[in-house]
């Protein structure tokens, strides 16, 4: 009798998953760590150790965009702007506003960006870890950065 509840109990575990309304659309080889995806639907995929990759037909096709293996991204945002934001583990925040074919290093790029975010000012918010953490936001594309929020942060 436990046997046939089991393997009823089994069979009901995959109905429901194969009605659920999800579909892999990523090859095997991410492993995502953040995704995004800007205006015009294309998908971008942050991983660590292997970059990141970008799709514009809704995951038909993808495409490596970042190979460095050194660079490991936490976080990815979009703007209103479509330009794309990365905080990295140690490598701090990047900017691309060319789709991300291109990507340029701003003045925080040392510190680890755990999260990422933009205002509809495109303000960029980061939260660091490093030097006793906290919030910071940049008003000028990541050229300078003030410390936002909190004065402290309770270490846990």
């Amino acid at each position: 009798m436990r046997v046939v509840t089991f393997f009823l109990f089994l069979i009901n575990i995959m109905v429901i998953y194969s009605q659920s309304g999800w579909t892999k659309i990523s090859p095997d080889f991410i492993s995502s760590e953040t995704m995004t995806i800007n205006s015009q639907g294309h998908i971008f995929v942050g991983t660590y150790f292997t970059g990141i990759f970008r799709t514009t037909d809704e995951g038909q096709n993808w495409e490596q965009i970042i190979v460095d293996s050194t660079i490991l991204i936490n976080q990815i945002a979009a703007d209103s702007e479509d330009r794309l934001f990365l905080g990295t583990n140690s490598w701090g925040v990047w900017i691309s506003s060319d789709n991300g074919d291109n990507w340029i290093q701003t003045s925080c790029n040392t510190a680890e960006v755990s999260d990422i975010a933009t205002n509809s000012n495109d303000d960029i918010f980061a939260s660091n870890i490093d030097n006793g953490g906290g919030i910071f936001r940049s008003t000028n594309m990541g050229n300078s950065w003030t410390h936002f929020y909190p004065d402290t942060i309770l270490q846990y």
